[in-house]
């Protein structure tokens, strides 16, 4: 699916990064040299409670110049970005 950029998630919106990919045998968590990849994603959290809509891309490093586009392309300059950092 690829997005119409056209709804940004408003409102309270979680943002975070993480690994997905099945488990390597003598790698753990964040190795350089493993297959998994980087995912950012964001949740907005509805008012009333819940998650509403959410947006995830794949990046190549946890770092502001790959989540400065993602933030552009998914997420209202108005809304309240909540992370980990």
């Amino acid at each position: 699916m690829r997005s119409s950029k056209q709804h940004p998630l408003t409102g309270t919106v979680h943002v975070d990064e993480f690994y997905v990919g099945a488990y390597e045998e003598g790698r753990s968590g964040r190795s350089l040299e493993s297959k998994k990849r980087l995912v950012v994603v964001a949740l907005e959290i509805l008012e009333q409670g819940g998650v509403g809509r959410a947006y995830a891309r794949v990046i190549d490093h946890a770092s502001g110049k790959e989540f400065k586009p993602f933030f552009d392309d998914h997420i209202s300059t108005d809304a309240h970005v909540v992370t980990d950092v």
